[in-house]
Formats: structure tokens, C-alpha cells, sequence
């Protein structure tokens, strides 16, 4: 189940302001750094738009129900027979999983962390796609994707694009 949790502006300040102990101003820049950082981390990995609606199969609004509410909502619906996990719906969840844990890896790794990279996973095996300007770096992103737990076999379809120097 997909489920996107929402809240006003102002339950989220307080929010803010009650568990960082900051000013409105300073709560409301803090919300806006974190959103800004959530939206750009789910566009580099999933290449989406965290807040389009049609990805979601319900959204909560903490500004109109209790946390409480929402997590025993959550847990209702989870029990009808369309939220079941299936054996492809788990398949395709680890498979997801172990794309953005290598994802993570590789743009936290300083050698690799300026290359925009696409990576997809299947029962273990992980295909990373791309272009660099840098021939070691096709070594150290297999490198840095052999290091995720899960991942058994690292194809690379890392294109090498040298730098023509005219003269």
C-alpha cells in the first residue's frame, strides 16, 4: 500500500517548533529544507514527483486526525485483500529496495557521487546506466555496488565519454 501522509502548514511548524525547539521562522525554513531535500532524493531515485496524488493509494492529513487514527487506518486497510502483499509485489519490493540501498551507496561514496547514475535490480543482480568522463570510475561504482548486502552480480552499462581537447 502506497500511503502519503500530509499535514497544514501550521500543525507542521508546531510540530517543528515542539520537536527541533525552533522559532516560526526557523521551523518554517527547517520544513523547507526537508521537503526540498525529500522531493529532490525521490526524483533521483524513483524519477517522480513525490506529491503527484495518482501515486498514492490513500492520503492521511494529520491536520484533520490523530497520528494514532492514521496508524490504525494504515493497519485496517492493509487487512482487504487489494493491499496484500503478493509473492511479485515482494519481489518487485526487494528488488526496489536493493536499487535505492545501491543508489544511496553510490551517491554517498565521494568517487562516485557526481554521476548521475540509473540503477535497476533484479533477484540480486544490479544494472547501473550512465556516462562518465572518467575511465576509473566505471571500477569504483562496481566497486562501491559489490559492498550492498543483497547484491550478487554488478552489469555495467557505464559509457566512458572522453574529453576531446581541439587544437
Amino acid at each position: 500500500m502506497r500511503v502519503r501522509v500530509i499535514a497544514d502548514m501550521d500543525s507542521r511548524i508546531k510540530a517543528a517548533r515542539a520537536q527541533q525547539a525552533l522559532g516560526p521562522a526557523e521551523a518554517l525554513a527547517h520544513i523547507d529544507k526537508v521537503d526540498k531535500e525529500w522531493r529532490q532524493w525521490v526524483r533521483f531515485l524513483f524519477a517522480v514527483e513525490w506529491d503527484d496524488p495518482n501515486l498514492y493509494d490513500v492520503v492521511l492529513n494529520l491536520s484533520r486526525m490523530s497520528l494514532a487514527t492514521a496508524c490504525e487506518t494504515v493497519a485496517r486497510l492493509i487487512e482487504y485483500e487489494e493491499f496484500k502483499a503478493t509473492a511479485e509485489s515482494r519481489r518487485a519490493m526487494e528488488n526496489l529496495t536493493l536499487a535505492s540501498r545501491v543508489s544511496a551507496k553510490l551517491a554517498m561514496d565521494p568517487r562516485t557521487r557526481e554521476v548521475a547514475l540509473e540503477v535497476v535490480a533484479e533477484d540480486g543482480i544490479v544494472t547501473i546506466s550512465g556516462e562518465t568522463r572518467l575511465q576509473p570510475l566505471n571500477e569504483a561504482i562496481q566497486a562501491v555496488a559489490r559492498e550492498v548486502d543483497g547484491v550478487t552480480e554488478v552489469r555495467s552499462n557505464v559509457v566512458f565519454m572522453p574529453t576531446f581537447q581541439g587544437g
